[in-house]
Protein backbone atom coordinates (compact mmCIF):
# COMPACT_ATOMS: atom_id res chain seq x y z
CA UNK A 1 0.00 0.00 0.00
CA UNK A 2 1.48 3.38 -0.99
CA UNK A 3 0.15 5.24 2.05
CA UNK A 4 2.79 3.73 4.34
CA UNK A 5 5.70 1.35 3.72
CA UNK A 6 6.92 -1.58 5.82
CA UNK A 7 9.31 0.64 7.78
CA UNK A 8 6.45 3.03 8.59
CA UNK A 9 4.29 0.08 9.67
CA UNK A 10 7.00 -1.05 12.09
CA UNK A 11 7.22 2.44 13.55
CA UNK A 12 3.45 2.56 14.06
CA UNK A 13 3.47 -0.90 15.66
CA UNK A 14 6.26 0.17 18.00
CA UNK A 15 4.31 3.29 18.96
CA UNK A 16 1.30 1.15 19.88
CA UNK A 17 3.48 -1.21 21.94
CA UNK A 18 5.01 1.71 23.84
CA UNK A 19 1.61 3.33 24.44
CA UNK A 20 0.12 0.08 25.79
CA UNK A 21 3.00 -0.55 28.20
CA UNK A 22 1.53 1.64 30.92
CA UNK A 23 -2.18 0.97 30.47
CA UNK A 24 -4.66 -1.87 30.56
CA UNK A 25 -6.29 -0.35 27.46
CA UNK A 26 -5.75 -1.49 23.89
CA UNK A 27 -5.08 0.50 20.71
CA UNK A 28 -5.53 -0.85 17.18
CA UNK A 29 -4.75 0.98 13.92
CA UNK A 30 -6.44 -0.06 10.66
CA UNK A 31 -5.86 1.31 7.15
CA UNK A 32 -8.46 0.49 4.47
CA UNK A 33 -8.23 1.21 0.75
CA UNK A 34 -11.88 2.26 0.79
CA UNK A 35 -14.94 1.89 3.00
CA UNK A 36 -17.30 1.03 0.12
CA UNK A 37 -16.95 0.27 -3.60
CA UNK A 38 -19.63 2.79 -4.65
CA UNK A 39 -20.29 0.87 -7.88
CA UNK A 40 -23.82 2.28 -8.12
CA UNK A 41 -22.57 5.87 -8.35
CA UNK A 42 -21.45 5.84 -12.05
CA UNK A 43 -24.65 4.05 -13.06
CA UNK A 44 -26.86 6.46 -11.12
CA UNK A 45 -25.29 9.65 -12.50
CA UNK A 46 -25.04 8.34 -16.08
CA UNK A 47 -28.70 7.23 -16.06
CA UNK A 48 -29.90 10.49 -14.52
CA UNK A 49 -28.13 12.72 -17.07
CA UNK A 50 -29.00 10.43 -19.98
CA UNK A 51 -32.69 10.76 -19.08
CA UNK A 52 -32.43 14.56 -19.39
CA UNK A 53 -30.68 14.54 -22.79
CA UNK A 54 -33.72 13.67 -25.06
CA UNK A 55 -36.01 16.45 -23.83
CA UNK A 56 -34.32 19.48 -25.45
CA UNK A 57 -33.79 17.41 -28.62
CA UNK A 58 -37.49 16.51 -28.77
CA UNK A 59 -38.72 20.08 -28.18
CA UNK A 60 -36.17 22.09 -30.15
CA UNK A 61 -35.15 19.82 -33.07
CA UNK A 62 -36.77 17.67 -35.77
CA UNK A 63 -34.51 14.68 -35.13
CA UNK A 64 -35.94 11.23 -35.57
CA UNK A 65 -36.67 9.21 -32.45
CA UNK A 66 -34.05 6.64 -33.44
CA UNK A 67 -31.33 9.31 -33.62
CA UNK A 68 -32.36 10.77 -30.26
CA UNK A 69 -32.29 7.32 -28.70
CA UNK A 70 -28.82 6.70 -30.14
CA UNK A 71 -27.54 10.01 -28.75
CA UNK A 72 -29.04 9.13 -25.39
CA UNK A 73 -27.30 5.76 -25.39
CA UNK A 74 -23.95 7.30 -26.35
CA UNK A 75 -24.27 9.92 -23.59
CA UNK A 76 -25.13 7.21 -21.05
CA UNK A 77 -22.14 5.04 -21.97
CA UNK A 78 -19.73 7.99 -22.11
CA UNK A 79 -20.82 9.29 -18.70
CA UNK A 80 -20.77 5.82 -17.18
CA UNK A 81 -17.18 5.13 -18.20
CA UNK A 82 -16.09 8.63 -17.21
CA UNK A 83 -17.67 8.29 -13.77
CA UNK A 84 -16.15 4.83 -13.32
CA UNK A 85 -12.71 6.39 -12.82
CA UNK A 86 -12.04 6.25 -9.04
CA UNK A 87 -11.24 9.96 -8.65
CA UNK A 88 -14.30 11.07 -10.62
CA UNK A 89 -16.49 8.57 -8.78
CA UNK A 90 -15.37 9.81 -5.34
CA UNK A 91 -15.92 13.44 -6.41
CA UNK A 92 -19.55 12.64 -7.24
CA UNK A 93 -20.36 11.24 -3.79
CA UNK A 94 -21.82 13.61 -1.16
CA UNK A 95 -19.60 14.10 1.88
CA UNK A 96 -22.36 12.92 4.20
CA UNK A 97 -22.35 9.51 2.47
CA UNK A 98 -18.55 9.31 2.66
CA UNK A 99 -18.69 10.08 6.39
CA UNK A 100 -21.44 7.53 7.03
CA UNK A 101 -19.69 4.74 5.12
CA UNK A 102 -16.36 5.42 6.82
CA UNK A 103 -18.00 5.39 10.24
CA UNK A 104 -19.86 2.17 9.43
CA UNK A 105 -16.69 0.43 8.25
CA UNK A 106 -14.80 1.66 11.32
CA UNK A 107 -17.52 0.23 13.57
CA UNK A 108 -17.25 -3.09 11.75
CA UNK A 109 -13.49 -3.13 12.30
CA UNK A 110 -13.95 -2.23 15.97
CA UNK A 111 -15.97 -5.42 16.42
CA UNK A 112 -13.76 -7.51 14.10
CA UNK A 113 -10.69 -6.58 16.16
CA UNK A 114 -12.54 -7.60 19.38
CA UNK A 115 -11.96 -4.17 20.91
CA UNK A 116 -15.39 -4.38 22.55
CA UNK A 117 -14.10 -7.24 24.74
CA UNK A 118 -11.21 -5.37 26.40
CA UNK A 119 -10.95 -5.18 30.18
CA UNK A 120 -12.91 -2.21 31.44
CA UNK A 121 -14.16 -1.39 27.89
CA UNK A 122 -10.97 0.51 27.08
CA UNK A 123 -10.39 -0.37 23.42
CA UNK A 124 -9.62 2.43 20.94
CA UNK A 125 -9.56 2.08 17.15
CA UNK A 126 -7.78 4.45 14.75
CA UNK A 127 -9.33 3.91 11.32
CA UNK A 128 -8.01 5.47 8.10
CA UNK A 129 -10.00 5.11 4.85
CA UNK A 130 -7.83 6.17 1.93
CA UNK A 131 -10.38 6.58 -0.88
CA UNK A 132 -12.67 8.68 1.32
CA UNK A 133 -9.68 10.56 2.75
CA UNK A 134 -11.11 10.27 6.23
CA UNK A 135 -9.84 9.34 9.68
CA UNK A 136 -12.12 8.01 12.40
CA UNK A 137 -11.46 7.16 16.03
CA UNK A 138 -13.84 4.86 17.89
CA UNK A 139 -13.39 4.49 21.64
CA UNK A 140 -15.28 2.08 23.85
CA UNK A 141 -17.53 3.36 26.61
CA UNK A 142 -15.01 2.83 29.43
CA UNK A 143 -12.48 5.36 28.16
CA UNK A 144 -14.89 7.48 26.11
CA UNK A 145 -16.85 8.39 29.23
CA UNK A 146 -13.74 9.65 31.03
CA UNK A 147 -12.21 12.05 28.51
CA UNK A 148 -13.52 15.56 27.76
CA UNK A 149 -15.95 15.92 24.90
CA UNK A 150 -14.17 16.64 21.64
CA UNK A 151 -10.97 14.82 22.63
CA UNK A 152 -11.11 12.27 19.82
CA UNK A 153 -12.06 14.87 17.20
CA UNK A 154 -9.11 16.99 18.28
CA UNK A 155 -6.78 14.01 17.70
CA UNK A 156 -8.43 13.33 14.32
CA UNK A 157 -8.01 16.96 13.25
CA UNK A 158 -4.32 16.96 14.14
CA UNK A 159 -3.83 13.61 12.40
CA UNK A 160 -5.53 14.71 9.17
CA UNK A 161 -3.51 17.93 9.08
CA UNK A 162 -0.30 15.91 9.29
CA UNK A 163 -1.52 13.62 6.52
CA UNK A 164 -2.19 16.72 4.40
CA UNK A 165 1.36 17.86 5.06
CA UNK A 166 2.71 14.51 3.82
CA UNK A 167 3.56 13.23 7.31
CA UNK A 168 1.14 10.32 7.61
CA UNK A 169 3.38 8.16 9.79
CA UNK A 170 4.14 11.05 12.15
CA UNK A 171 0.40 11.67 12.35
CA UNK A 172 -0.21 8.04 13.30
CA UNK A 173 2.50 8.08 15.97
CA UNK A 174 1.32 11.36 17.50
CA UNK A 175 -2.30 10.16 17.55
CA UNK A 176 -1.26 6.90 19.23
CA UNK A 177 0.80 8.79 21.81
CA UNK A 178 -2.10 11.09 22.68
CA UNK A 179 -4.55 8.18 22.95
CA UNK A 180 -2.03 6.25 25.05
CA UNK A 181 -1.67 9.21 27.41
CA UNK A 182 -5.43 9.30 28.01
CA UNK A 183 -5.57 5.53 28.56
CA UNK A 184 -2.62 5.63 30.98
CA UNK A 185 -4.21 8.46 32.94
CA UNK A 186 -7.58 6.79 33.37
CA UNK A 187 -6.68 3.09 33.10
CA UNK A 188 -3.07 2.74 34.26
CA UNK A 189 -1.48 -0.70 34.32
CA UNK A 190 0.57 -0.17 37.45
CA UNK A 191 2.14 -3.62 37.32
CA UNK A 192 3.26 -3.18 33.71
CA UNK A 193 5.11 -0.02 34.70
CA UNK A 194 7.44 -2.14 36.83
CA UNK A 195 8.34 -4.38 33.90
CA UNK A 196 6.58 -7.39 35.44
CA UNK A 197 3.66 -9.30 33.94
CA UNK A 198 0.63 -9.61 36.21
CA UNK A 199 1.28 -13.33 36.72
CA UNK A 200 4.95 -12.69 37.58
CA UNK A 201 3.90 -9.97 40.02
CA UNK A 202 1.40 -12.36 41.63
CA UNK A 203 4.21 -14.88 42.21
CA UNK A 204 6.46 -12.12 43.56
CA UNK A 205 3.71 -11.03 45.98
CA UNK A 206 2.91 -14.55 47.08
CA UNK A 207 -0.78 -14.27 46.17
CA UNK A 208 -2.97 -15.80 43.47
CA UNK A 209 -3.29 -14.33 39.98
CA UNK A 210 -7.04 -13.89 40.51
CA UNK A 211 -6.32 -11.78 43.60
CA UNK A 212 -4.10 -9.46 41.55
CA UNK A 213 -6.74 -9.21 38.83
CA UNK A 214 -9.41 -8.39 41.42
CA UNK A 215 -7.20 -5.66 42.85
CA UNK A 216 -6.24 -4.08 39.53
CA UNK A 217 -9.64 -4.48 37.84
CA UNK A 218 -12.31 -4.10 40.53
CA UNK A 219 -14.92 -3.26 37.87
CA UNK A 220 -14.66 -6.89 36.72
CA UNK A 221 -14.29 -8.49 40.15
CA UNK A 222 -16.27 -6.22 42.50
CA UNK A 223 -16.37 -8.67 45.39
CA UNK A 224 -12.78 -9.84 45.32
CA UNK A 225 -11.08 -6.64 46.51
CA UNK A 226 -13.79 -5.90 49.05
CA UNK A 227 -13.20 -9.26 50.72
CA UNK A 228 -9.40 -8.97 50.68
CA UNK A 229 -7.69 -8.98 54.06
CA UNK A 230 -5.62 -5.95 54.97
CA UNK A 231 -2.65 -8.23 55.55
CA UNK A 232 -2.92 -9.48 51.94
CA UNK A 233 -3.30 -5.94 50.59
CA UNK A 234 -0.23 -4.76 52.47
CA UNK A 235 1.77 -7.78 51.31
CA UNK A 236 0.93 -6.83 47.71
CA UNK A 237 1.75 -3.18 48.40
CA UNK A 238 5.12 -4.08 49.95
CA UNK A 239 6.01 -6.29 46.97
CA UNK A 240 5.06 -3.48 44.60
CA UNK A 241 7.01 -0.95 46.66
CA UNK A 242 10.15 -3.11 46.50
CA UNK A 243 9.89 -3.45 42.70
CA UNK A 244 8.91 0.16 41.99
CA UNK A 245 11.27 1.54 44.66
CA UNK A 246 8.63 3.60 46.41
CA UNK A 247 7.34 3.68 49.99
CA UNK A 248 4.88 0.93 50.96
CA UNK A 249 2.33 3.59 51.94
CA UNK A 250 2.58 5.14 48.46
CA UNK A 251 2.20 1.70 46.89
CA UNK A 252 -0.87 1.08 49.03
CA UNK A 253 -2.38 4.36 47.82
CA UNK A 254 -1.74 3.42 44.18
CA UNK A 255 -3.03 -0.14 44.35
CA UNK A 256 -5.93 0.18 46.75
CA UNK A 257 -7.74 2.67 44.55
CA UNK A 258 -9.35 5.74 46.15
CA UNK A 259 -8.60 4.55 49.70
CA UNK A 260 -6.67 6.45 52.40
CA UNK A 261 -3.36 5.13 53.75
CA UNK A 262 -3.95 2.87 56.72
CA UNK A 263 -1.55 1.81 59.46
CA UNK A 264 0.21 -1.53 59.14
CA UNK A 265 -2.40 -4.25 59.73
CA UNK A 266 -2.68 -6.82 62.47
CA UNK A 267 -2.80 -10.42 61.15
CA UNK A 268 -6.17 -11.50 59.79
CA UNK A 269 -7.88 -8.12 60.04
CA UNK A 270 -10.38 -7.58 57.18
CA UNK A 271 -10.01 -4.67 54.76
Amino acid sequence: MGFINSKDAERISEAITNAERTTSGEIVAVIADQSSRYEHIPLMWAALLALIVPWPLIYFTWMKVQIIFLIQLIVFLALFFLAWHPKVRMALIPRSILRANTRRRAAEQFLAQNLHTTTGRTGVLIFVSLAEQRVDIIADSGIDGRVPKGTWQSIVDEFTSEIGAGKATDGFVHAIERIGAHLSEHFPDLVARTGYSQRAFARQSGVSFSTIMGLLHPELHPGRRGGMQRRTAWRIAEAYAAIARIAPEAAFRLLIIERPVEPAPSPGAPL
